[in-house]
């Protein structure tokens, strides 16, 4: 009997050995344990361990209940050591609850040494040297309690032996001593790179939030080292880099704003795109002025304010330019724009813009000056439209220099259609002028039966249903300038009653309201008497007589002491004729009324009346002037028209 319950027990140990292994495969490869359970269940172990218990002697009863009671205090104060497995496992507990407490125990020990040999492993991970922001310490710490966590209790508490070993493993006072050490030596580290010609400031500003951090950590990890820790890294220095780093970032963020204004302003080619732009760039200038001012004293920042400022100012210097040279063309001031862009003084900003504009207003001047030379209308027309092609690339930098030349093209237009059919008079000099006089239009006829019929009846129309003299004169005073026209004098001419003539006769028994008038209400006006002269005799006064011939010589061919007025286009060819000039009746026919001042109560009539006589006609004909009554509306009192390009309403002659 005794051998055989010594090969039981035997058995009885081998099967814990194995049952301890298997616990122990279970906490090393918890990814096999199905497999584990496949090839030795718990059931089968169970079932072998009641194989060995089940012999036909009659049982003892054993109880353990004091042995398990040691080793579980043991257990608590040291730890699971082997001696304690030893112990339990050579216990042969007669109750089931017993010898199932045996096999929990020993599991409990078996998995505690498992995990107290995880955690001793983590020992080699130890932080010898912990770095700031302190890491690897927290990664340490954290390590550590994960591997013990699974000793905790039901109130998460750790057994007095984990305790302990959780004690010994942190080696906190180790790691507090070090990690103070290695704060002071990083705050150290940082003042001598900071110190360092070119230092980075971007990776300064790194290590010290990392220092900031590290300091935080440290108070976390080890609470009781605040004083230490405030010793090694002060929270003045921490402020103090940090207000320097921050002062240093806005400086390098001013610098790349600074420099971004200055390839924009650069990049810009056009004043139109300084125009688009401007409003953006005025903003981001203004904030980089208030951001300028915050590093006051840098020579580096004022240096490049200054660059900002010379390129803005050029953009500036050149808009201002181009808008005054604009102005000028607008005001009709070409001299002035010419003045402007003949100066100079600009760099490439804007310099395309003003070399357009002074192109444009060189065309204009070309148009004035082939009217004031030559009255070449079709000649300034184009030079017009040549300056509005010219301009076409920066018109909407220059709306009122593109409606300025709309408006002289317009009045040209005009000047050239109220122009057709009148002659040029070329500018000359006469005796009865102080200086030169200038180039005009003059009608080739006396102003004819038919256009004053014509004219009296648009004149009345305008005035129709109106009875009061005076507001007669307020609804047609506008389209009478320079006439001086009275109510009294209105209404003499508004009941004139022109005989049946043929049309082709000259208008005759006009006042010079009459006269004025009619020439007013077409854009036209009564020749000053310099004017006359120059048309009837020439430049220098070359001819004496309009005709161009000796006063008895029969090429006269005018009515002088006749019976009755002349067709105005029949007979008294000027000399004119002769260069392309068609004059009829300079002198005989009607005597011509002569331009005069609004408020002179007289005027002059030019050239003689069909029905005067020697010496009169003849003193008419060489260019004596005979002065009479504004109202004065004899037979033989006609009148001519003429333009001034200079005067033409609307078309504002360029300075």
């Amino acid at each position: 009997m005794r051998g055989d319950k010594d090969k039981i027990a035997a058995l009885t140990e081998r099967l814990a050995v194995i049952e301890r292994a298997r616990l122990k495969l279970y906490d090393l490869l918890p990814g096999l344990r199905a497999d584990l359970d496949g090839s030795l269940s718990a059931a089968v172990l169970k079932k072998a361990r009641d194989g060995l218990g089940d012999d036909s002697t009659e049982p003892v009863e054993i109880d353990v209940s004091d042995v398990l009671a040691e080793v579980r205090a043991a257990f608590a104060a040291t730890g699971p050591d082997e001696s304690l497995t030893k112990r339990v496992s050579e216990q042969r507990p007669t109750k089931p609850e017993q010898a199932k407490e045996c096999r929990d125990l020993i599991d409990e020990l078996a998995n505690a040494r498992a995990r107290r040999t995880n955690a001793e492993d983590l020992r080699t991970g130890f932080p010898r040297d912990p770095q700031v922001p302190f890491d690897d310490v927290a990664s340490y710490f954290q390590r550590l309690d994960l591997a013990l966590e699974p000793l905790q209790d039901a109130e998460k508490k750790l057994p007095p032996w984990a305790v302990q070993l959780r004690v010994s493993l942190r080696d906190e006072a180790t790691l507090r001593t070090r990690v103070i050490a290695a704060c002071g030596d990083a705050l150290a580290s940082w003042k001598r790179a900071k110190a360092e010609p070119g230092a980075d400031r971007e990776r300064l500003s790194q290590r010290l939030s990392a220092l900031a951090a590290g300091k935080v950590r440290a108070l976390e990890l080890f609470p009781d080292a605040a004083a230490d820790l405030d010793r090694v890294v002060p929270a003045a220095d921490l402020d103090a880099g940090n207000a320097e780093l921050a002062q240093a970032a806005g400086r390098q963020r001013w610098f790349a704003t600074s420099r971004d204004l200055i390839a924009r302003i650069e990049a810009l080619r056009t004043i139109a795109e300084w125009r688009a732009a401007g409003a953006q760039l005025s903003t981001d200038l203004a904030a980089s002025d208030q951001g300028a001012a915050v590093f006051a004293g840098d020579a580096e920042v004022q240096r490049e304010q200054k660059r900002i400022a010379e390129a803005r100012g050029r953009w500036e210097q050149a808009d201002a330019k181009v808008k005054d040279v604009a102005a000028k063309i607008a005001a009709a001031d070409l001299g002035g724009a010419d003045t402007i862009v003949r100066a100079g003084g600009f760099g490439n900003e804007g310099k395309e813009e003003i070399r357009i504009l002074g192109e444009a207003a060189v065309h204009c001047r070309a148009a004035f000056d082939a009217l004031d030379q030559r009255l070449d209308v079709a000649a300034a027309v184009k030079s017009l439209a040549d300056a509005k092609a010219v301009l076409a690339p920066v018109v909407v930098l220059a709306p009122a220099v593109d409606q300025r030349i709309a408006t002289w093209s317009a009045r040209l237009d005009a000047l050239q259609q109220a122009a057709s059919g009148m002659v040029v008079i070329p500018a000359g000099r006469v005796r009865q002028a102080a200086g030169r006089v200038d180039s005009f239009f003059l009608s080739p006829t006396e102003v004819t039966h038919g256009e004053f019929v014509k004219f009296l009846g648009e004149l009345k129309a305008a005035v129709k249903g109106i009875d009061d003299p005076a507001k007669k004169l307020a609804a047609v005073e506008a389209r009478l300038p320079g006439v001086g026209m009275t109510a009294d004098a209105l209404e003499v001419v508004l009941g004139m009653d022109p005989r049946q003539v043929n049309p082709r006769m000259p208008a005759d028994r006009l006042t010079w309201y009459a006269a004025a008038a009619f020439a007013a209400w077409y854009g036209r006006a009564l020749p000053k008497g310099e004017e006359w002269a120059l048309a009837a005799f020439g430049d220098g006064n070359k001819q004496k007589y309009p005709f161009g011939a000796p006063w008895d010589s029969p090429q006269r061919d005018m009515v002088f002491a006749a019976r009755s007025l002349a067709l105005v286009d029949e007979a008294g060819l000027s000399w004119r004729a002769a260069e392309g000039a068609p004059i009829h009746h300079l002198a005989g026919n009607v005597a011509e009324w002569l331009a005069a001042p609004p408020d002179s109560p007289t005027a002059a009539v030019a050239g003689g009346k069909f029905n005067d006589a020697e010496p009169k006609a003849r003193d008419a004909a060489e260019g004596t002037f005979v002065p009479a009554d504004k109202s004065d509306g004899r037979l033989g009192f006609g009148a001519r028209t003429m333009l001034r390009p200079r005067t033409f309403p609307g078309l504002d002659w360029p300075r």
